[in-house]
C-alpha cells in the first residue's frame, strides 16, 4: 500500500525507518529531537470536527530537531 501511495504521489522511496528507530538514528546522525509526532497525535492536536475525516499518511512522522552542539 505504501509503495502504491508513493507512486500515485510521484514520490520516490529510497529508504525508511521504523518509528521506534527514528530518535536513535537522528541522535547518531548528530541531531537532538525536540518533538516527534505520529499521524495519530497530529490528528488529535490539529484537526477539528470540521476536518476530522481528512486524510493523513499513516506511518509518516513529523520531527523537529536541532543540530547537536
Amino acid at each position: 500500500m505504501t509503495l502504491y501511495w508513493l507512486k500515485m504521489k510521484r514520490e520516490m522511496l529510497t529508504w525508511g525507518l521504523k518509528a521506534d528507530q527514528l530518535v536513535a538514528f537522528l541522535d547518531h546522525s548528530g541531531f537532538d529531537v525536540l518533538v516527534c509526532k505520529t499521524h495519530k497525535e497530529l490528528r488529535e492536536e490539529y484537526l477539528t470536527e470540521n476536518n476530522l475525516d481528512a486524510s493523513l499518511v499513516v506511518g509518516e512522522n513529523i520531527v523537529v530537531a536541532t543540530i547537536s552542539q
